[in-house]
């Protein structure tokens, strides 16, 4: 059966204009639901994106911990068999090398039987933690073990622990050392404040329990987070996710969720954003696009009441500018008619297209901004890896030459001292003596041998740690290395101060001597110079320490860069080191003329842990 039009003209127009404004509105919403699902999926995409950045972080992060925990244990050569102060000895100098990272260690023998902790607690030694399933698989041979949220032996204070199991030289478990994680500490909270999250965005570190170990919402550390059971067969599985997450309790917000789990323990990264700010731009695009379509709707109505026979002409042209605009073509303006009321139509339509364009040029313009923000975040992230990377490498290049010169001096001086020591003294074995006063006579260059090798090891001792440092202060160890070092090469030494002295942390008073140690030993090595000045100005809010030599001088640049070439970093060192207390080092020179090294220092200065 065909159908047949209506013969009057309005009806002939009205159901085929009716009939195309329905497609219309059809295709402005599903235009708007793909967007949305669009720029759902982008949102879900970076929060992926950035927890896996984290947890990448955190796995780093655990990594660096064990390794830096394993080879502490290596150097303290424990014996977990029984209790000795040597063992807690060793136990404190662990402790003490992690700068608050753990606040508690526990060492036990190869039965699970507690035999040392520090800080020192009486009532845990013999303390029996062989039911601890983590005790048992570390001496069943599992090397290094992160622990879950549980109590700790001596309260029901909830904590996470890293243990390590001991081994002889035969590989035979004779022991586990374990440490308490400080879950407050700031190098594992600066890891859960992630960026570009809005303002209610959050990060958490989650154990297989979903028990929160931190979060960047404190007041969230340590509660049980995960009410609908997520996040342990994620973990135990190793799959990610991204999706929304319903409030555990009633009336709360629902969240946005990225989950990504560790491969260093079975822990795992959330990144939270409660939904209505997460998907806040995706429900602004809706509110335009169900805005345009509303608008689109209400003029092509007013058109159809208004329009007769003098309209259906123009409105063919008008309906070919309308396709175009349709299909996303919106430069070319509106042409306008020789009626005055379809002309008060086009220009609302004008103004409709050029309020498309603009926010089309709006969502673009977000677009690239978002763009730019994720390229930034992205190559300050491998900066600050390849920062990290530096340092450690410095670190490890500085305690390999340090080691080296301790070894040049006990072979060349101690040990053959030594050598000496023992010939003579085998010599008077040899020798008999007639008299005591025989006696008397072969042993005075031994004694006087003997007094000069514990001259020499006392000599190591004061370079490796000044006692003066820690008894008189800084200005004091300055002085007295300066002119211990550069008088033996001849040159004058002057050391003065301006205002009242006053005493730094200990960390920085460290780190102020080191940079003016390495500044003191290139100018006996390199300046060849006769006189040096060094003052150390006390100012109001921080210290100015000026060191100068009327030496050769030299050129910082390629010195820099020779000494990046060579891995020696004696400038870049000392650098860092600045940087690393907040000061700021300048370095004036040339060659031929005088060099001056000023440090500024903020008595505030506060070691990074980076």
């Amino acid at each position: 059966m065909r159908f047949k039009l209506p013969a009057t003209l309005n009806a002939r127009f009205f159901i085929p204009l009716t009939v195309g404004l329905s497609l219309m509105v059809a295709g402005f919403i599903i235009v708007e639901v793909m967007a949305m699902k669009e720029v759902r999926h982008q949102v879900e995409n970076e929060r992926l994106v950035l927890a896996g950045v984290v947890a990448e972080r955190v796995d780093t992060m655990l990594r660096n911990t064990e390794d830096f925990f394993r080879q502490q244990v290596a150097r303290a050569n424990l014996d977990p068999a029984r209790f000795s102060n040597k063992n807690q000895a060793a136990l404190g100098e662990i402790y003490n090398s992690f700068e608050g990272l753990i606040d508690f260690i526990i060492l036990t023998d190869a039965r699970g039987i507690v035999t040392g902790n520090y800080p020192y607690e009486k009532d845990g030694l013999g303390r029996d933690l062989s039911d601890d399933e983590y005790i048992r698989r570390a001496l069943s041979g599992e090397e290094c073990l992160f622990t879950n949220l549980y109590p700790t032996p001596r309260s029901v204070t909830p904590c996470a622990w890293i243990k390590l199991s001991i081994k002889n030289p035969h590989g035979v478990v004779t022991g586990v050392i374990f440490g308490r994680l400080d879950l407050n500490s700031s190098q594992i909270t600066a890891l859960m404040q992630p960026v570009g999250l809005g303002e209610s965005g959050f990060g958490e570190l989650v154990d297989e329990h979903g028990l929160v170990l931190t979060s960047g919402r404190p007041e969230r550390t340590l509660t049980a987070t995960d009410c609908h059971g997520l996040f342990t067969p994620l973990i135990r599985s190793g799959d990610q996710y991204v999706g929304e997450y319903a409030a555990c309790e009633e009336g709360g917000q629902d969240d946005l969720i990225a989950f990504v789990p560790l491969q260093e323990a079975t822990w795992g990264v959330v990144i939270r954003q409660p939904k209505d700010e997460a998907l806040a731009y995706a429900h602004s695009v809706q509110t335009r696009s169900l805005g345009v379509s509303a608008a689109a709707v209400g003029i092509s109505l007013l058109l159809m009441v208004l329009v007769d026979k003098g309209y259906i002409r123009p409105m063919r042209t008008l309906t070919s500018a309308f396709e175009e605009i349709v299909t996303g073509e919106l430069d070319h303006p509106l042409p306008r008619t020789a009626y005055k009321e379809l002309d008060d139509c086009i220009c609302c339509f004008e103004s409709l297209r050029q309020q498309l364009k603009a926010s089309v040029a709006e969502i673009e313009c977000m677009n690239a901004e978002l763009e730019h923000k994720v390229e930034l975040r992205t190559r300050e992230l491998r900066e600050a890896e390849q920062t990290v990377k530096r340092l450690l490498h410095q670190i490890v290049v500085a305690q390999e030459a340090e080691r080296a010169r301790i070894a040049r001096e006990l072979h060349d001086e101690t040990s053959q001292s030594l050598t000496a020591l023992a010939v003579m003294l085998n010599t008077v074995l040899l020798t008999p003596a007639e008299t005591p006063d025989d006696v008397k006579e072969k042993l005075v260059p031994i004694q006087e041998a003997a007094t000069g090798i514990l001259d020499e090891i006392n000599r190591i001792i004061l370079d490796l740690r000044p006692a003066i440092l820690d008894d008189l202060g800084l200005v004091q160890a300055i002085d007295w290395y300066a002119k211990k070092r550069l008088g033996e090469a001849g040159v004058q030494v002057d050391v003065w101060t301006i205002g009242n002295e006053r005493r730094a942390p200990s960390e920085v008073e460290v780190m102020v001597f080191r940079i003016a140690q390495e500044a003191i030993n290139n100018i006996h090595k390199h300046a060849n110079a006769s006189q040096a000045s060094i003052c150390v100005n006390y100012k109001e809010d921080c210290a100015v320490i000026t060191i100068e030599d009327d030496g050769c001088g030299f050129d910082p640049e390629v010195v820099t860069a020779n000494g990046a070439l060579t891995n020696h970093f004696g400038l870049l060192g000392m650098q860092e080191r600045a940087a690393l207390i907040g000061g700021d080092l300048e370095i004036c020179a040339a060659p031929g003329q005088s060099a001056c090294i000023k440090l500024t220092v903020p008595y505030n200065g506060d070691v990074s842990n980076g």
